[in-house]
């Protein structure tokens, strides 16, 4: 059984969606999963479920019938780790497996990545903060905040997702590749005008996209959000950064060890560098991986939603950027151009057989499995590749695609469909990381193989 609070709240159970009755059972269960493990008291719990009014006489009793209902809900047959609601001085608990709940999970994968971020290591910070992002389907709890509920705990979630997107932030102007977030820095900041960090961070990026001007105006709108909003000055660092920008300071210059492949700068779309995938025996060191999990027992089966299975694959990662040496283009033409490209990405992975499974930024992530009789779906993630490289040849000049496949056992979730339609299944796994890591480790080659020629 899953529990999935990052967007309207949600239980999935093994024979799918598990139904949780009207707002006062959802809002019970929602607090009581956001302090998972620990008793929460009948009058937090009341204070909770009543948000928005003032609790009634008999809402000590309504409680009571609240948590039988759910616990008949979540005592659903055939679940390996069923969650238990008891009752405990001075009040409930629910004791669940913490890789049941998404954000948990998310928690992890944005610790993870922060770690390795603090470590110098971006490839596998970008793979464990764009995971950890990707669980997020919207506000936390976002049913229930639409019905006025307005809990302390719903701004500090909201705050650990915003910490998450600066980090991803940071890992790309870390790699030199500050183009590839420029668009959602961009609406992030007008989103979050008080983030000093964020601003800094966009910023940067203008300046070492060659657009100074915007830079120093990103300083000025902050600076007065500041003033307006809360009556305060930007504080040392961005001050500091303004000072560089306007003394073009060569601490602010892109770090040289990322460098952009070199048909990224071509008058005509560039060839995609294709990284091939691994052979059936595994040989993991060379190009792809077999996946052993992501350490945190998060590991669900393909099909039907239930947890332990395993089916050869192969993950196609396809990431856009915009080279060096080309002209700035406007905001809306960079916008235009990424979101053209991805939705090409998405078109030519569902041709070839492929679900596209996520798309992060200027990155769509393919899956493609086996099907029975057949071993081919690391052949048709390398088509579907060479197929949005072939179809951008014409595209703006310095739009670079580069895409890598790996192939082994991955870890799939496909969801039960809801009222609004099926949804992109989870990929998750060593899988993911190894094509991160290879997007990350391919530079350029000056003999690259015949199949990347254009």
């Amino acid at each position: 059984m899953e529990f999935r609070l990052l967007g309207p709240i949600e239980v999935n159970g093994a024979s799918g969606p598990v139904p949780l009755g009207g707002t006062r059972q959802r809002a019970a269960l929602a607090y009581l999963l956001l302090h998972a493990g620990q008793v929460v008291s009948t009058r937090r719990l009341l204070s909770a479920v009543w948000a928005t009014d003032r609790p009634p006489d008999t809402a000590r009793k309504i409680l009571q019938n609240t948590i039988w209902r759910l616990r008949r809900a979540l005592a659903a047959p055939g679940e390996e780790q069923p969650p238990e609601l008891l009752t405990r001085a001075p009040g409930y608990v629910v004791r669940v497996a913490p890789e049941q709940i998404d954000l948990v999970r998310f928690e992890r994968l944005a610790a993870r990545g922060r770690s390795a971020l603090l470590a110098g290591d971006t490839g596998r910070a970008r793979c464990a903060l764009r995971e950890a992002l990707a669980l997020w389907r919207g506000p936390a709890l976002a049913d229930l905040v639409e019905e006025g509920t307005d809990w302390p705990e719903l701004a500090a979630l909201e705050q650990r997702r915003l910490d998450a997107m600066e980090d991803r932030f940071e890992v790309e102007l870390r790699s030199g590749q500050p183009r590839s977030v420029l668009r959602e820095m961009e609406g992030y900041t007008r989103a979050e005008p008080l983030r000093e960090r964020a601003a800094g961070q966009l910023m940067l990026a203008l300046y070492r996209c060659g657009r100074r001007a915007d830079a120093l105006d990103v300083y000025t709108r902050t600076r007065s959000a500041l003033s307006e909003g809360l009556g305060l000055e930007p504080g040392h660092e961005l001050r500091r950064l303004q000072r560089d920008i306007l003394a073009q300071d060569a601490s602010l210059d892109a770090p040289a060890a990322a460098p952009v492949p070199p048909a990224a700068v071509a008058e005509i779309l560039p060839v995609a560098e294709v990284v091939p995938a691994a052979p059936a025996d595994g040989h993991a060191d060379a190009f792809g991986g077999r996946g052993d999990g992501d350490g945190d027992g998060n590991r669900y089966g393909e099909g039907d939603g239930q947890r332990g299975g395993e089916r050869r694959s192969s993950v196609l990662l396809v990431r856009f950027t915009l080279g060096r040496g080309t002209d700035p283009l406007p905001t809306r033409e960079v916008d235009q151009a990424l979101d053209a490209a991805c939705e090409l990405a998405r078109e030519e992975i569902v041709r070839a057989g492929g679900t596209a499974a996520t798309a992060i930024g200027s990155e769509v992530l393919g899956f493609f499995q086996d099907a029975p009789g057949r071993s081919d779906c690391a052949e048709r993630a390398d088509a579907s590749a060479r197929a949005i490289r072939d179809r951008l040849r014409d595209g703006p000049a310095g739009l670079a695609v580069r895409a890598a496949v790996a192939t082994g056992a991955a870890f799939v979730r496909r969801w039960p469909p809801t009222a609004a339609g099926g949804r992109a299944p989870w990929i998750g796994g060593d899988l993911v990381d190894r094509a991160e890591a290879l997007l990350a480790d391919s530079g350029p080659r000056d003999n690259p193989p015949d199949h990347e020629a254009p």
